[in-house]
């Protein structure tokens, strides 16, 4: 038997609320700059690859997933 259309809430996911996303999105031009400036190189592909991954989690425009 299926649940009840009122039994099922739905909260949407608010990256933007979180701190360490706020930090990321906030910091980390700078960070690089300074990595860049201190090493002498930029930082290493495969940490540019996972800030991006984590800036698309929980966006919309990336798509979704509804599970029950």
């Amino acid at each position: 038997m299926a649940p009840a259309v009122d039994e099922v809430h739905y909260e949407p996911w608010r990256p933007e609320e979180i701190t360490l996303d706020r930090s990321v999105r906030e910091y980390l031009g700078s960070f690089s700059a300074q990595f860049e400036v201190q090493n002498g190189a930029s930082l290493p592909e495969f940490l540019n690859d996972e800030f991006d991954a984590f800036a698309e989690y929980g966006g919309l425009a990336h798509g979704f997933v509804r599970l029950r």
